[in-house]
């Protein structure tokens, strides 16, 4: 049962990212897997539901990928943030950005979820590799890190705006990689 259970959670990740998430019904899940609905709802009673646990799911491993490029991985704090904005960039290839609109717009759980790992998580993160560039001499020691970490916070979410740079005109690996290169600068 369990097996089936993590299949669902799968199979819905796989079609959220390739179509976004509104338009992805259960309906589709259950006949892409070949299962009936019913058999759906039992592991996940509501679509959102589904919604909150991939978002759960891509939120940890998006943790343990950014382990994998801080701390003592990184020799030091330049090069773990550009570790970290290349393996942001790979990641979110897979992903259609319609994703990130349909969660904000129709899925409030599942986007507060993602908030509060963005606020919790990516600041402390962000704050982290401030005091080990300073730390190493690599940023200067006058920075006020709480300032200037939130305003680094925003540019990554800046590269999401799909008003500022939509997908048809700018590849995401670029803007990310512009805008990180500047915030070094």
């Amino acid at each position: 049962m369990q097996e089936l259970q993590e299949r669902i959670l799968l199979k819905g990740d796989e079609l959220f990212r390739k179509y976004g998430i509104r338009s992805i019904t259960m309906d589709d899940i259950a006949k892409q897997l070949g299962v009936s609905k019913k058999t759906l709802y039992q592991y996940y009673p509501e679509k959102e539901t589904l919604v909150v646990e991939v978002t759960r799911m891509n939120i940890d491993q998006h943790v343990k990928e950014m382990d994998n490029c801080t701390g003592a991985m990184a020799k030091n704090a330049v090069e773990e943030l550009l570790a970290v904005v290349a393996s942001m960039a790979q990641m979110l290839q897979c992903y259609n950005p319609i994703m990130f609109y349909d969660l904000q717009k129709y899925h409030p759980k599942g986007w507060d979820l993602f908030r509060k790992y963005r606020n919790d998580n990516m600041l402390q993160k962000i704050k982290e590799n401030m005091f080990r560039g300073i730390q190493e001499g690599l940023y200067r020691s006058d920075i006020d890190i709480e300032v200037l970490s939130r305003m680094r916070l925003e540019q990554v979410d800046m590269c999401f705006n799909f008003e500022i740079f939509p997908p048809t005109q700018f590849q995401f690996h670029k803007v990310a990689s512009h805008v990180t290169e500047h915030f070094l600068y």
